[in-house]
């Protein structure tokens, strides 16, 4: 089983370059021991869809980018049925690229937001830069 498969993490299509979606419901598989969510479900939620917004970027969803460095900031617990975030890509140069992903909770609540620094390996086909 995928982690993504494992927390039960969705998806969206692309609707925008640069742009994503991703979101999961809150289960008890990834809930806290103090009964919160997971702290790790969020950080793979939001290195996921700054991912996802590189790879919207890159016209490729299945684009090879390493995470070289991701910093989440917690504002607020995280309550409601479902998570929510939002990704963009800020900047994607040649080996490099520069995301952001704001969580939210099923109020619309801004929850975390994380800033996400991707390695794009050579092997990658040459892209436009942003």
């Amino acid at each position: 089983m995928s982690l993504y498969e494992s927390i039960g993490l969705e998806l969206e299509p692309w609707s925008e370059t640069g742009r994503s979606r991703c979101s999961f419901a809150i289960t008890p598989a990834v809930r806290n021991p103090n009964g919160g969510v997971h702290g790790g479900a969020v950080a793979a939620l939001a290195d996921t869809t700054a991912a996802h917004a590189v790879r919207s970027h890159l016209g490729d969803p299945k684009a090879l980018i390493y995470t070289v460095e991701l910093s989440l900031s917690f504002l607020r617990p995280l309550g409601g049925s479902r998570v929510s975030a939002e990704g963009v890509a800020l900047r994607v140069g040649k080996r490099l690229a520069f995301a952001e992903a704001r969580i939210h909770d099923d109020q619309g609540e801004l929850c975390a937001t994380a800033k996400v620094t991707f390695s794009i390996p050579s092997a990658t086909p040459a892209h436009s830069r942003a």
